[in-house]
């Protein structure tokens, strides 16, 4: 197409007048994708969230799954493709009989996150089961860059923050300590997240 170009006093233009209406289609888009950029006003807590939040990876089951197991796996294939509606929707879907009743609701909380439903992942975050079980470490870390994403006060959030960072043996010992020296290092001013 680039190659179709005739010209009429010396003027070049295309000969495919669909290109004449594609550039300032496209030249609409990326002011509209500039001006997005600009307009977002996320707080510092917000952005710090973000920069450190990762959603652990899906957990597949063996072959040949149950009724039950077949809905879980649908919803793990969905949540390790980022469909987080499909993934919420087979989750949902499974009843709290199930065996692994407690990585679903974990997966759940983690479906909402990347829907920004913030307010029901916390939700999900309090429950009985994923504070006393196999996910309290990683559920105690995550409510608390759910709460980050909610931009609730750093009053709630310090505390939580320092209970995990004065525990060694907790996994997200060094992640906490890092969380509140950047917090620290800016409490002045807005956070810093690079």
């Amino acid at each position: 197409m680039c190659n179709e170009i005739s010209s009429v006093s010396g003027v070049p233009y295309p000969r495919n007048r669909n290109l004449i209406v594609c550039i300032p289609i496209a030249i609409s888009m990326l002011v509209l994708a500039c001006l997005s950029c600009k307009m977002d006003h996320t707080s510092g807590l917000q952005q710090l969230a973000g920069k450190i939040y990762k959603a652990p990876m899906a957990q597949n089951l063996p072959s040949k799954p149950s009724a039950e197991d077949s809905l879980y796996q649908i919803g793990m294939d969905a949540y390790a493709h980022k469909n987080w509606d499909k993934a919420i929707t087979a989750f949902n879907q499974i009843p709290e009989t199930h065996p692994l009743h407690n990585r679903i609701v974990y997966y759940t909380a983690h479906a909402l996150i990347g829907n920004r439903e913030y307010d029901k992942a916390l939700a999900l975050f309090n429950t009985q089961g994923l504070n006393n079980g196999e996910y309290v470490q990683q559920t105690g870390w995550y409510r608390i860059l759910t709460k980050m994403f909610l931009n609730r006060p750093q009053e709630e959030i310090v505390p939580e923050l320092n209970a995990i960072a004065d525990e060694p043996h907790l996994y997200y010992c060094n992640n906490a300590k890092d969380v509140l020296k950047q917090m620290k290092a800016k409490s002045k001013g807005s956070i810093d997240v690079n």
